[in-house]
């Protein structure tokens, strides 16, 4: 048997899952030796518009700070996310567990996991019982004709874990786990719980072949607008797809809301498109987008399943694409930027700044923040500088805005940025 704890271990790798820094200073009163300088700012969001939605902060506190910082990268709205996956799962019903489900196994020694869960689909909490893994019998669902029969000193199932010995490890989900044997061959397997269970109770069966060169990688935005009706997706899989139903997609929006997804290939992307307009956002959520491929490998089916997240965005304020520097015996001061609001709210600007070293070389120096209520209509909004960030870090100008981002901090989204850093050079 293998050691529980390395069980145990491999098993949560299955399991899916006011502010400042030590450095803040207060801000300062500015003093100008003269006007505000003009500077254009390109940016990139699209037309603002008001939409209802429960905000997740509705501080009016107007709150500032300022710290250092050694690069320029922070988030920006529609940035790409990837990820990979060497698993899948699904749910079924304890009835179906009891008549046997089918799995697709690609390589030996892989982890299943069998986990309860709760349905409220009929109104009324039904959540079925751990499975005790002595119960779980898998077999082969199609026997090769030249394939002898397996001895009973081959086991499919290397070593199990309940749930007891899961919960002692932190994975506190009622599952249970069961280590598949090293030299299973890659097929169709049939999986069967002997435990009687609960006919409507619902449970998830998952499946990872940790380590398999053999992954479906999902890239995709992490916001989209209310105003889109589809994410662009890059999808790369194993193998070649099975025909027909090779590669499916579906989204779980924030509400709980579950919609088939078309996929439309392009020349080098899919674009899923769902209908989504009708549906109110939820602020404090993330839908998910979830693609599943069935693909063929040298004659092995591999089966699996890819999620990202991403958040639905009202867009209630944009920057104008207009600032103001205001500089006092050639230092930079503040950076006044003009903000168009569209839903009264709690706002964040964030900006980074930097400048030349005595090598030339362009370097972050600090980032300041801004976070305040704003009422719809357009506003200037201060961003204080602090120029003793500049002496610190030996950098001098021409100085550089080289991030710029504006956040709704009532639906916890970033709204536009800077599509490209700016020169910031002091008034002659």
């Amino acid at each position: 048997m293998t050691p529980y704890s390395h069980l145990a271990l491999m098993a949560a790798l299955l399991l899916l899952s006011g502010c400042g820094e030590s450095s803040d200073v207060p801000t300062q009163s500015l003093s100008a030796d003269r006007g505000p300088t003009a500077t254009a700012l390109p940016t990139t969001a699209p037309p603002v518009q008001s939409s209802e939605f429960t905000p997740v902060n509705a501080n009016t506190e107007t709150v500032s700070y300022i710290s250092d910082i050694d690069q320029a990268s922070i988030a920006v709205p529609g940035g790409q996310q990837s990820r990979n996956s060497d698993e899948y799962w699904h749910e079924v019903s304890g009835r179906q567990l009891n008549q046997g489900v089918d799995l697709t196994l690609s390589q030996a020694g892989g982890l299943v996991r069998l986990a309860p869960r709760a349905d409220l689909r009929s109104g009324t909490l039904i959540h079925g019982d751990a499975i005790d893994p002595g119960t779980v019998q898998l077999r082969q669902a199609v026997q090769g004709a030249n394939q002898a029969p397996r001895r009973d000193s081959e086991p499919l199932i290397r070593s199990a874990t309940d749930a007891m010995i899961l919960a002692s490890a932190g994975i506190n989900d009622d599952s249970s786990a069961l280590l598949l044997s090293n030299s299973l061959k890659p097929g169709a397997y049939r999986l069967t719980v002997g435990q009687p269970l609960l006919a409507d109770s619902r449970y998830l069966v998952h499946v990872k072949e940790k380590g398999s060169p053999h992954q479906l990688v999902l890239t995709a935005p992490s916001s989209l607008s209310l105003a889109d009706t589809g994410l662009e997706l890059k999808i790369d899989w194993p193998g070649q797809l099975v025909a027909d139903n090779g590669l499916t997609a579906f989204v779980v929006l924030e509400n709980g809301q579950r919609r088939e997804v078309t996929l439309h290939p392009q020349q080098d992307h899919y674009t899923a498109r769902f209908d989504v307009i009708d549906d109110p956002i939820v602020a404090t959520g993330f839908s998910e987008m979830m693609v599943d491929s069935v693909s063929l490998i040298d004659g092995i089916k591999v089966k699996r399943r890819v999620k990202t997240a991403f958040k639905r965005v009202a867009q209630t304020a944009a920057l104008t694409g207009l600032a103001h520097e205001q500089w006092h015996q050639g230092e930079l001061q503040a950076l006044i930027t003009d903000v168009t609001v569209a839903k009264a709210g709690r706002y964040q600007l964030r900006a980074v700044l930097g400048g030349h070293n005595v090598s030339g070389e362009l370097r972050a120096a600090m980032r300041s923040d801004i976070a305040l209520w704003l009422e719809p209509g357009n506003h200037q909004v201060t961003i204080p500088v602090d120029p003793a960030r500049f002496h610190a870090r030996a950098v001098g100008a021409p100085y550089s805005l080289l991030a710029l981002t504006l956040t709704d901090q009532s639906q916890m989204a970033v709204l536009d940025a800077l599509s490209e850093a700016v020169t910031l050079n002091p008034p002659r």
